[in-house]
């Protein structure tokens, strides 16, 4: 058990919003893939961070898929389906969380990526209902044992 000074000393620790920001970009480092699987997943259903659908397929592109001379695309490019962001796989594959100097981006290795930004914008981020359910189900419940641990309450 410890003492008030020794409790006050761990909470004069903590006690600088960079220690604390430290921390929890120390913890969203931490699920980096699970955060990244909601990015994914707003991707593959054609949707920006603020939930807007990027557009559908034509029919164009449709035939393109299916008889162009280039490689052929790994999810289907059906006319009026909205984009699935999925051709050969690079932009998913490349899919990264950095982060530094207190921030997290989304971003993607993929030669595409930049073109892909310029076109349709924010589409490396998540929902505001993403970034709710990540932040109560992972991010803040591992953050409060972080404290804890650092204060060995």
């Amino acid at each position: 058990m410890a003492n008030l000074l020794q409790v006050r000393q761990r909470v004069q620790a903590l006690n600088s919003k960079e220690v604390v920001y430290g921390i929890l970009f120390e913890v969203v480092k931490r699920f980096e893939a699970y955060l990244i699987d909601f990015n994914l997943i707003q991707l593959e259903a054609g949707r920006n961070i603020r939930n807007e659908l990027l557009g559908t397929y034509s029919r164009a592109t449709e035939i393109e898929a299916l008889l162009g001379d280039g490689p052929r695309p790994i999810r289907p490019k059906v006319e009026g389906e909205p984009y699935n962001f999925q051709w050969t796989g690079g932009l998913f594959d490349g899919m990264r969380l950095v982060v530094e100097n207190n921030t997290a981006t989304f971003t993607s290795t993929d030669s595409k990526t930049p073109l892909l930004v310029e076109k349709y914008g924010d589409i490396f981020g998540l929902t505001p209902e993403h970034l709710a359910e990540a932040v109560q189900t992972r991010i803040y419940p591992a953050f409060a044992e972080e404290i804890r641990k650092r204060l060995q309450l």
